[in-house]
């Protein structure tokens, strides 16, 4: 599985045709959280209850095992050549294993048990929820840092998985977690009073409270970061906030056509999209519009995009939409697949291409009762016309969009019980 990966930030590369697909039991586990830097080891994969890591030498082989129950959910939040970093929701459980042995570095277990019996009380009081609160979670290449939404917040060192601070911030309900190698921003509802702020600036090193912008009134909706720019959605209004000057850069307000909708950032640009309405492209460095406002189609989706930015335009998944823009914010293509014919669960996009998986339907009579029929569609990703379709059938309902992965020459889909790859017609060049 190693040869699979792109390397250097590049996109994957896919030589048309498709050739015949290869099954292998098990659960391929794809990294949540991995950062470019992070090396990935060779495959991780889940099966017969167990993580099996796998290494690809003259032949593919089991490198190391370790037992986890069947019904556990795990997802692998990064991995690299040194650590394997897993997650398993139901018991709030951290794991890092050495990658080469698959021997245990450490464990964290109940991870939201930091919150006292009060804090329980407090939580159903407040937020009117039951249960083990949400949990936000962000990473860089030295801890993993996680909150929940009463605002407290616990960073764990990666290496040894030693607590290296907790914080208390002060808000009603915590919303919103960004971080960096820097710094860690929390946002949400600010508490009642003209003395408390609805952002929170936290040195990721340290834990110490730094300066930040100001934003008392109104909870804060959204929020994005991107080196040293911080932008957030905050009583109808984005701001751009510098946190190495702690200067407010830009202010501007949104019309109601884009909100309530969607807001996507990416290396200094913005855009932002009402279910119905126009998109807005804005430059993220000065705030003002790019190209004619108002002046286009709407995304026409109620329900939240998948938004990327991929080499100077966006593309946009909806459950019945697609489309591609430019900086600009003009639609470059839209609908190369007929809307409303099928339900699209996930966009992967490659260096010529771009992959979409729709859900049809169920199964036809005579097939394998409760499974469903998927189908992958390749497309010309600068002009979005179809190249290639490739039918996917008797696989299990749901599929996660984020278990379909495009790795050099190689189409990926995963489900719980086993893994489809779809190799390209010959090697990348």
């Amino acid at each position: 599985l190693k040869g699979m990966t792109a390397r250097d930030g590049r996109l994957p590369q896919l030589i048309l045709p498709l050739a015949q697909p290869h099954t292998f039991q098990g659960r391929l586990l794809v990294p949540r959280a991995q950062r470019p830097s992070d090396d990935p080891p060779d495959g991780i994969i889940t099966r017969d209850g167990a993580i099996v890591q796998m290494r690809r030498g003259n032949n593919l082989a089991v490198a190391w095992t370790i037992d986890v129950p069947a019904t556990v959910h795990v997802d692998l939040l990064a991995s690299g050549p040194e650590q394997v970093l897993l997650w398993f929701e139901q018991t709030r459980t951290m794991l890092a294993l050495d990658a080469d042995s698959g021997n245990i570095q450490w464990r964290r277990n109940h991870l939201g048990a930091w919150l006292e019996e009060h804090d329980v009380a407090e939580r159903q009081k407040r937020l009117r929820i039951r249960g083990p609160a949400p949990l936000y979670m962000t990473m860089n290449q030295t801890h993993v840092m996680l909150a929940d939404q009463l605002g407290r917040t616990v960073s764990l060192d990666r290496l040894t998985g030693r607590v290296a601070w907790q914080h208390r911030c002060p808000l009603s309900a915590l919303t919103q977690l960004a971080g960096d190698d820097e710094r860690l921003v929390a946002a949400g509802r600010p508490l009642v009073g003209n003395d408390h702020n609805a952002i929170v600036v936290i040195e990721a090193l340290r834990g110490i409270v730094r300066p930040g912008p100001v934003q008392s009134r109104r909870p804060v909706l959204w929020m994005a970061m991107h080196e040293q720019m911080l932008w957030y959605l905050a009583d109808g209004h984005l701001v751009a906030h510098d946190l190495a000057t702690n200067v407010q850069r830009w202010r501007r307000t949104l019309p109601q056509q884009v909100l309530p909708g969607f807001i996507h950032a990416a290396k200094g640009a913005l855009l932002a999209g009402g279910a119905d309405g126009p998109l807005l492209a804005i430059d993220g460095a000065t705030g003002r519009t790019l190209g004619a406002p108002y002046a286009r189609t709407g995304a026409g989706e109620s329900q939240p995009m998948d938004v990327r930015w991929v080499e100077g335009r966006w593309h946009l998944l909806g459950p019945h939409r697609i489309m591609a823009v430019s900086r600009a914010g003009q639609i470059e293509w839209m609908d190369g697949i007929a809307p409303g014919e099928h339900r699209f669960l996930a966009q992967l996009i490659g260096l010529d291409h771009l992959v979409v998986l729709a859900e049809v339907g169920p199964q036809p009579a005579g097939q394998k009762q409760g499974s469903w029929h998927y189908r992958l569609y390749l497309l010309d990703r600068r002009h979005g016309m179809i190249l290639e379709r490739r039918d996917l059938d008797a696989l299990p309902r749901p599929i996660n969009g984020r278990d379909v992965m495009l790795l050099d020459n190689h189409l990926v889909v995963s489900t719980d019980s086993f893994t489809i790859v779809i190799p390209g017609s010959g090697p990348p060049s």
